[in-house]
């Protein structure tokens, strides 16, 4: 897609950047927003995930007011639970216990900042999935691959968890990190300002 200004992606999602190239969209440049995602006292994950994803869009167009701006933020819920990007084996398992099984909901909020223009678009998805139930021998398969590591939810379906997946209602690529849809909607609509 050819735009008219630079787009900065203002994450440093691989994911991310692979799913733009899935719709040919590069960014000009990829500069993660370094935020506090701490979630709020008495925050609803959907506000969390709104919120988030508008700070890394305000705090990377202050950088760059000339071009478009594009920020995510996905996360996990299982009720009112958010799980967070995992690093430990430990959450991990305790993560694959919560998920197994059951639905559990998985909210991404993209938004499209240009500075100088002050014009701010933001659109948040939700899919809803259920993995089968794991046992021990499958939690340890997970475990040893490590593609979870640094996943919202502990979980990259790309890799070895699509194998367990059993039910999606919504946007493959939402669960992948970027509802590809909205994406490219708000770029045609911004592609020549």
């Amino acid at each position: 897609m050819k735009l008219t200004r630079n787009l900065i992606l203002a994450s440093g999602s691989k994911s991310r950047l692979n799913l733009l190239a899935q719709i040919n969209v590069k960014p000009h440049k990829i500069c993660p927003a370094d935020i506090d995602e701490t979630r709020l006292k008495g925050e609803k994950p959907l506000d969390m995930v709104k919120r988030l994803a508008k700070a890394k869009a305000l705090k990377i167009a202050e950088l760059y007011p000339n071009d478009i701006v594009m920020s995510a933020d996905t996360i996990s819920v299982v009720g009112n639970r958010v799980l967070d990007k995992t690093y430990s084996a430990d959450i991990e398992r305790e993560y694959l216990a919560l998920i197994g099984g059951r639905r559990h909901k998985l909210y991404s909020s993209v938004c499209f900042a240009i500075g100088e223009k002050s014009i701010f678009k933001q659109k948040t998805e939700m899919s809803v999935l259920k993995f089968k139930r794991f046992s021990k021998e499958e939690i340890e398969e997970i475990i040893a691959c490590e593609q979870w590591k640094g996943c919202s939810g502990g979980y990259a379906i790309e890799g070895l968890m699509g194998k367990y997946l059993t039910f999606v209602s919504g946007s493959v690529s939402n669960i992948m990190g970027l509802p590809l849809h909205i994406v490219h909607n708000h770029l045609t609509c911004l592609k020549n300002l």
